[in-house]
């Protein structure tokens, strides 16, 4: 039998970046569907266009986001905990804007852990990393290894 270490694999994803958005949505979704609680989730890597990864704080930040230093945005760019799944619609309007404008699509998100992201007073490395360690918790259950 192989199987990886739960604290190994919860260490990794909290500190993962994710510069492929069709991994990143892969990830994303089988974390998703294993908090819907799917007893048997199909883990597809992508569903099409219509659902994309919002990049919570922009890749090109605009007005909104002067609290977050140069540096800082270096070190949460792909972080997991900063990407949500978004239908395009919605994440084509919002754009670059601030987290307070952004706040109301996200919440209206039929996946939960995009409508949980809007439930942030402010959106800062502080609360990427708090949601990246949720993830990470979630992903010890949903990519489990264990081969015989």
């Amino acid at each position: 039998v192989i199987s990886h270490d739960d604290g190994t694999c919860k260490s990794r994803v909290s500190t993962a970046r994710c510069s492929s958005p069709a991994v990143a949505r892969y990830y994303l979704r089988s974390i998703q569907l294993q908090s819907d609680g799917e007893a048997e989730p199909q883990h597809l890597p992508n569903e099409g266009s219509e659902i994309t990864l919002e990049h919570i704080v922009p890749e090109h930040l605009g007005t909104g986001w002067a609290h977050i230093t140069a540096d800082r945005f270096k070190q949460n760019y792909h972080r997991l905990g900063d990407l949500a799944l978004l239908q395009a619609t919605p994440n084509s309007v919002i754009g670059n804007v601030s987290y307070d404008k952004k706040k109301p699509e996200l919440a209206k998100s039929k996946f939960s852990l995009t409508s949980d992201a809007a439930k942030a007073k402010v959106w800062r490395p502080a609360e990427i990393a708090a949601r990246q360690e949720r993830l990470a918790d979630s992903a010890v259950e949903t990519l489990p290894l264990k081969v015989k």
